[in-house]
């Protein structure tokens, strides 16, 4: 699952609202990662999301508490909160790629620590 915002360009990954690493290491190994994948397809910078501020009330927290989904925010990159057309056209490749690489892992994200 991924969660699209503006502006930063960031990758994010749980938790965001609270101030702690992901307990379970394999998962927290997992979700680096995925997220250093997506950052080279990109160029955003991967991070947890609390390095940002610690927010609460996040989907990414949520999907991953409540059903063990893995799920990032991605913060697009631009000039603005509300970047237009051009801007995003600008973004979508690389968006689009990163989105079939988390396809491939849906099945078991963990499989992309090991491989």
């Amino acid at each position: 699952m991924n969660s699209f915002h503006s502006y930063g360009a960031l990758i994010l990954y749980p938790w965001g609202g609270k101030d702690t690493a992901i307990d379970d290491a394999a998962d927290l190994k997992a979700f680096k990662a995925l997220a250093a994948a997506i950052s080279k397809m990109t160029g955003f910078e991967a991070q947890q999301s609390n390095e940002m501020y610690v927010a609460t009330g996040d989907c990414a927290d949520w999907a991953y508490a409540a059903h063990k989904i893995f799920a990032f925010t991605t913060e697009l990159g631009g000039n603005g909160f509300y970047p237009g057309a051009a801007e995003i056209d600008k973004e979508a490749s690389g968006q689009i790629q990163a989105a079939l690489y988390l396809l491939q892992y849906a099945d078991d994200p963990r499989r992309t620590a090991s491989d």
